[in-house]
């Protein structure tokens, strides 16, 4: 049907199915149809089995006609592929190669029919008939605009679909309400072993706006909870937006809403032991929707991305929860952090507000655990996660939560097995506050604070100048402690304080004028920063301002900017995350109208390298590389049969060793030039 007699040239033509209880194919070889487009024309109870949609009777190629599979007008509980008989021959169909969606339900001018019930499962849609190979759709796997009540997949074995190697999305929903997406390979082989990547990304929900009418996308499932562990979909190796996007903060409808993630593994391949990245591996550009129980690691960049609108009146990403994940570590609890190729953070929060994250693992990222940037990503909490083993910090606010000041530990003591922080926060006036306190494997010599292990909470309320202080006591032994301070009437929550550790008695003064003589003091690095404006933005790269352990240089106008680009000056610093001694404060500002970051001179940093100019072993000296704002092992000259190194061409000196590939951040000791 639509091809000639071989199955091999293509014609035109259609298989129409409507009325009720009709079969298209069956669950044997000998039933397979081959043909171009299946139109679901109403009716109710229709089944459409083992069939080849869009591929020859060898499974190649067609020339690519319209839609695999295209439900019109009303219609219930039909059947696209169906349940696995383990004595026979999978009913699910092959639908690729088409010039549409592979399977599209189709709204009919301004009116939305009702086309519910439907299951679409064991199918290959976008793949060759091995599973293995894309033989693309030229749109998307699955296209449902706006019909309620779908499933995609199912909860038991073999009711999942392989949707990969589609131009568009694995899946689009668009408008939908009720809709299941369980069980399915998306982005993967057949395997689950290697990247077969839908191009636009792997599943995608977003509101509707057509004839000026609104559909909101609401209440969809895509996965399932871990008691059922077949619900829950593979989803890696998806380019363009990533593994999951939910979307439409800007749309004067609304957002997708009320979306459960659950689940899933995003960015491994089946085992979840292994990198098989999307580039992001949860997007939400969206409000009201919950992301838990999924593990995602080895994405390219982020593993889950916040962002709205820049302007200042669109709703944006807003009162999400993200919750008991996995982020940058593997099913078995190893190293497999998000970032592969390039700085990745676990979760990194723009134009973000009014979100919660809490109760997660984030681990073994090359940039923060959580990065919250922009002075409009306001009111977000974090509590209870474990971080740890982030190159760039556990906590990185980049002028996010308001600057919400972390507490100052000023003593940790251990006695008859009880552990007792004592310090002082400085915020808010007459505000509550909830201090959590963390013990760590270690303290952080580059100033990259973590909390590993959530120790638990009390709540202070500042006085009038700001000030109050606390005392923690915990149950057990606790080392390198650290706190965070979440204000209770903004949800906005601070990076980690210093490390403190118990040690003799020793004499400290805060920058503030607040002094300590009851317990330990510990500088969280060994360099010395001074605030510095950031160079106008016209000097600056265009996906963003530097981040830590950028080299940095002077710009044309006197502020700073990222080394090698046009314009820059000579090297000054290094742009430190949570410098030992910080002239000026300790929290990002806005000031005078300029966004100022804290740039380190001299001391020991963390600092972006490369290995272009061979591997860097401790104690070669460092200068910048031809990638702006990343050094590299400086060269030396020859002169008189002799090495050695100008004056002014090197600014530091490699403390840890790097072999590459790609960039990577290790410590250093600023030297000047």
């Amino acid at each position: 049907m639509g091809t000639d007699r071989t199955g091999v040239a293509t014609l035109s033509g259609a298989v129409k199915v409507s009325g009720a209880n009709n079969t298209v194919g069956g669950a044997t070889t000998a039933a397979r149809n081959i043909c171009t487009t299946v139109r679901m024309d109403g009716g109710t109870g229709n089944r459409v089995q083992g069939n080849y949609i869009g591929v020859g009777a060898a499974g190649e190629r067609f020339e690519p006609r319209g839609y695999g599979v295209i439900f019109v007008n009303s219609g219930l509980n039909h059947t696209i592929g169906g349940s696995v008989d383990p004595a026979g021959t999978p009913p699910g169909n092959v639908i690729s190669g088409n010039g549409g969606s592979g399977i599209l339900f189709s709204q009919q001018g301004s009116d939305v029919s009702r086309i519910e019930g439907v299951l679409i499962q064991g199918n290959l849609i976008g793949t060759d008939v091995t599973g293995a190979i894309a033989l693309p759709n030229r749109e998307n796997g699955v296209f449902n605009t706006p019909h309620d009540n779908n499933t995609i997949g199912g909860t038991a074995p073999g009711l999942g679909n392989v949707i990969a190697g589609n131009v568009g999305w694995g899946v689009l929903l668009r408008g939908v309400q009720g809709n299941l997406v369980q069980g399915n390979r998306i982005g993967t082989d057949l395997n689950g072993t290697a990247a077969v990547a839908n191009n636009s990304g792997g599943v995608k929900v977003m509101t509707e706006l057509d004839n000026w009418k609104c559909r909101v996308a609401r209440d969809n499932v895509i996965g399932g909870p871990p008691e059922s562990p077949d619900a829950g979909n593979l989803i890696s190796g998806n380019y363009g937006d990533g593994g999951v996007m939910l979307s439409g903060a800007s749309s004067p409808c609304g957002s997708a809403t009320d979306t459960l993630v659950q689940g899933n593994r995003i960015g491994t391949d089946a085992s979840g032991n292994v990198a098989v990245g999307n580039v992001d591996g949860v997007t939400i550009f969206a409000s009201h929707n919950v992301i838990t129980e999924n593990l995602i690691s080895g994405q390219s960049n982020h593993g889950i991305y916040f962002y709205g609108p820049t302007d200042t009146t669109s709703a944006r990403s807003q009162e999400n929860r993200v919750e008991n994940n996995q982020i940058g570590l593997s099913a078995a609890g190893a190293s497999l952090g998000n970032g592969v190729s390039g700085i990745g953070s676990g979760i990194y929060l723009k134009l973000a507000e009014n979100n919660t994250l809490a109760n997660n693992t984030i681990a073994y990222h090359r940039s923060g655990g959580v990065v919250a940037y922009g002075s409009q990503s306001i009111g977000n909490t974090f509590t209870q996660n474990s971080i740890f083993s982030n190159k760039g910090g556990g906590i990185v606010l980049v002028g996010a939560n308001n600057n919400q000041k972390a507490p100052v530990i000023g003593s940790v003591s251990v006695a008859g097995g009880s552990t007792t922080v004592v310090g002082t926060l400085t915020s808010v006036a007459s505000t509550t506050f909830r201090l959590e306190f963390f013990s760590n494997d270690e303290c952080d010599a580059a100033s990259f604070e973590q909390g590993k292990t959530y120790l638990g909470s009390v709540e202070v309320t500042t006085d009038a100048d700001g000030k109050a202080p606390f005392q923690f006591q915990h149950g057990g032994g606790a080392q390198n402690v650290t706190a965070t301070a979440t204000n209770l009437s903004t949800g906005d929550t601070s990076g980690f304080s210093a490390c403190g550790i118990p040690s003799p008695l020793v004499f400290k003064v805060e920058n503030d004028g607040d002094v300590y003589a009851d317990g330990t003091y510990q500088t969280p690095a060994a360099d010395f920063a001074e605030w510095w404006p950031l160079a106008d933005s016209r000097w600056q790269m265009a996906d963003g301002k530097p981040e830590p352990g950028d080299v940095l240089a002077l710009g044309p106008d006197g502020g700073v900017m990222l080394a090698g680009l046009p314009g820059a000056g000579p090297v000054i610093g290094v742009h430190a995350a949570q410098p030992g001694f910080l002239a000026g404060g300790s929290q990002f500002a806005i000031r005078n109208s300029q966004i100022v970051i804290p740039v380190a001179l001299v001391g020991v940093v963390p600092l972006k390298v490369s290995a272009e100019n061979g591997p860097i072993q401790p104690g070669d000296l460092l200068a910048l590389s031809s990638t702006p704002g990343v050094a590299a092992r400086a060269m030396p000259v020859t002169f008189g049969g002799r090495m050695f190194h100008l004056p002014g061409s090197f600014f530091a000196k490699a403390l840890e060793p790097f072999g590459g590939p790609g960039i990577d951040v290790i410590r250093v000791l600023l030297v000047g030039q």
